[in-house]
């Protein structure tokens, strides 16, 4: 992991799940056209053993693991999927996740092109990462009790973003907002703490201030701007730090196929 933004999403729950249980749903025809998914197999994929010799604790989870494979040679900056856990009954409960590598200050992708993603109950794990090293841990929740009480639990692909803002999947919307409201969150910071230099506030002062206090831009908005703001507090370079998010700032156009927005 590069740096403390590093966009490795480690937002997790522990589960117990039996490799029947899990099945991957046929994926949209515009996501066919894109990525692959496939169950997790260690014989296969090779590159993601690391992941689960280095956490011991996740052993239990590579029957409920599928890994994401880039088809194209363009950078994939956004993923969501989702699980949906049916119960005898047959009722239905879709648990979504979802990452994105927009505005990291690495700039690297989700996926690089021909590249592979390992998903985890819990954790995106990029072959990239493997390289180095895994950094990080599988956190445990309360969503593990609907996993194993699940009669059946499926996996399907949400949507994928490119790098040029081209989106693709059924379900994009979700993961678009989440990004549109990180660029409204960094742009919010950035002027928060411009206008504190004005005043003679120190970079240190004014992120350590925007850390506690709330603002009127919602609720995605306003968690956002705090959880950059709390981690910019731990970097020994807050201004490189600040510079590399104004080199970046310019907005995706997020767009179907055929030139379209959303």
């Amino acid at each position: 992991m590069k740096t403390f933004f590093s966009w490795i999403l480690i937002i997790g729950f522990s589960v117990l799940l039996k490799a029947q249980h899990m099945k991957i749903n046929d994926p949209s025809p515009d996501v066919k056209e894109v990525v692959t998914v496939t169950p997790f197999d260690a014989g296969r994929h090779t590159t993601f053993n690391k992941f689960f010799l280095r956490v011991p604790a996740t052993a239990d989870l590579q029957p409920s693991t599928f890994v994401v494979k880039n088809e194209t040679d363009r950078p994939i900056v956004g993923l969501a999927v989702r699980w949906i856990l049916s119960d005898s009954d047959g009722n239905q409960e879709p648990v979504p996740f979802f990452t994105h590598s927009y505005l990291s200050s690495d700039g690297a992708p989700v996926i690089g092109p021909r590249g592979e993603m390992m998903v985890v109950p819990g954790s995106f794990v990029p072959d990239t990462a493997m390289q180095g090293g895994f950094a990080g841990t599988v956190a445990t929740g309360n969503s593990a009790q609907k996993f194993k009480r699940a009669s059946v639990v499926a996996v399907e692909i949400d949507s994928v973003i490119f790098a040029d803002g081209q989106v693709v999947g059924p379900r994009p919307l979700p993961l678009v907002q989440e990004i549109k409201d990180r660029q409204l969150a960094i742009d919010l910071l950035l002027r928060q703490v411009n206008e504190a230099n004005a005043k003679g506030v120190s970079p240190q002062e004014a992120v350590r201030h925007q850390a506690l206090v709330s603002s009127a831009w919602g609720a995605s908005v306003d968690r956002q701007r705090r959880m950059l703001a709390r981690q910019l507090e731990s970097v020994r370079d807050i201004d490189s730090e600040l510079q590399a998010f104004k080199r970046q700032q310019q907005p995706l156009s997020f767009h179907r196929k055929d030139g379209s927005p959303l």
